[in-house]
């Protein structure tokens, strides 16, 4: 049986070495140094060799963060994983002790989300119960998964509450294509960083007045609206990467070529989670407008069909009703153009109707019949073959994985991010 494999991440001071001390009887590796004192991810087993653990460095540090955090993601590359543990210090208020949990899990959300959990440090410390912070964490976040540690806890208690909560395996990989999603790294130039905000907050000023402005629209329009409206806001984050380095004199070259990098894509990664709002609203509507919900195939010619009108029982393929809605006429998709116009923030924002498009011609109408798209042969929907909902209609396969957070000037930063991971997968070794 393989050896289950656990990630340890979290904020400097967080108390990430003290739990590996206490799993696997060494000492010396927790500080209480004002700076991070873990430089290197490093493997330890257990006492009784029940389970291998990946010390990381604080991935907060104010020094060396392109490194430290290069470290976390070798870790996480090193061997698939049962868990990534957020570590987190219990302070008295709840609340912030799930922020700080919050931060972690929106940063690694491009990650599988079903490989977080989170470990409670210093629970000595407060007084609230393990159950309340569980209620909490599962209301605000979904999580439910957490395994607490205090001054009295011991290594055998530890890993037992751990190994309970590593039941499945998860192959991960991060290089530098993925690397700037998923870890913050930039430094605190105030002027950088109100750059970067002022881009977010015109992205949430597009997007607030566009949901007004789209009220205006027919109702029988508004799912190729929001599709076009995405496709839209999908542009506007490779103008905002260029509008942010223009602003700053980035010229992605030498030392400061990281941090350059590191802001545009914090900002980018901002921007993804609007994006990601958008195409989930985009994909609700088109599934309640559509009535996308079940689909079923012809027996005949294999052409998948949804039904928006009409009766459970016989019909034929491809046959088009005469009160069916609008936006099935033909396939026609309306179109639309967006114009805004911004100075220091956002000055105006319409809504055109430009036109239509055809989504699909007919492949199938060999002009015998007048059906369209479809055979025509007789079908009855009721013990008609259903089929999967393609994945870009759920709701749990939206994703922005097609924004690229890094502009292409930034291509060598990623290659730097790519290289140090290898290398550090590398010499990756055990420390007891």
């Amino acid at each position: 049986m393989e050896i289950p494999y656990v990630v340890l991440t979290g904020d400097v001071g967080s108390g990430k070495s003290t739990i590996v001390e206490k799993l696997c009887g060494v000492t010396n590796l927790s500080s209480n140094a004002p700076v991070s004192v873990t430089r290197v991810s490093t493997l330890f087993h257990s006492m009784d060799g029940r389970l291998i653990i990946s010390d990381t460095p604080g991935s907060n540090s104010m020094k060396d963060k392109l490194s430290h955090n290069c470290e976390i993601a070798i870790a996480l590359n090193y061997a698939d994983v049962s868990r990534i543990f957020l570590v987190t210090k219990a302070e008295a208020r709840i609340d912030n002790v799930i922020f700080a949990v919050r931060r972690y899990a929106e940063q690694l959300v491009d990650l599988d989300m079903d490989a977080l959990a989170v470990i409670v440090t210093h629970m000595d410390q407060v007084t609230w119960k393990e159950e309340e912070f569980k209620s909490c964490l599962d209301e605000e976040l979904g999580m439910n998964t957490v395994v607490f540690s205090g001054f009295g806890t011991n290594g055998t208690q530890l890993q037992r509450d751990i190994l309970s909560v590593c039941k499945k395996i998860f192959k991960l990989s991060i290089n530098g294509e993925n690397f700037f999603k998923l870890f913050k790294i930039s430094n605190n130039n105030v002027k950088i960083l109100r750059s970067g905000n002022k881009q977010v907050e015109l992205f949430r000023a597009i997007k607030q007045q566009f949901n007004e402005q789209r009220k205006a629209i027919p109702d029988e329009k508004q799912a190729d609206l929001a599709f076009e409206f995405q496709a839209f806001m999908l542009e506007q984050i490779d103008v905002a990467q260029k509008v942010m380095a223009r602003e700053n004199n980035f010229e992605f070259y030498g030392e400061d070529a990281v941090f350059e990098t590191g802001h545009i894509a914090n900002m980018s990664n901002q921007l993804r989670a609007i994006l990601y709002d958008i195409r989930v609203e985009t994909m609700a509507k088109a599934a309640a407008e559509h009535g996308v919900a079940v689909l079923k195939k012809c027996p005949h010619c294999g052409q998948i069909w949804d039904k928006i009108i009409g009766c459970e029982g016989t019909t034929y393929c491809g046959e088009r009703p005469v009160n069916a809605p609008e936006y099935r006429n033909n396939g026609v998709m309306a179109t639309f153009s967006f114009q805004l116009r911004t100075n220091e923030q956002l000055s105006s924002f319409k809504i055109t109707e430009s036109g239509s498009k055809k989504v699909k011609e007919s492949s199938q109408n060999d002009g015998q019949n007048n059906y369209g798209i479809g055979c025509g042969k007789k079908i009855n929907w009721k013990s008609m073959n259903i089929v999967p909902v393609p994945p870009e209609l759920r709701d749990g396969d939206i994703n922005t994985n097609d924004v690229d957070v890094v502009p292409k000037e930034g291509a060598s930063v990623k290659n730097k991010v790519s290289n140090m991971i290898q290398q550090g997968k590398n010499r990756l070794g055990f420390g007891n």
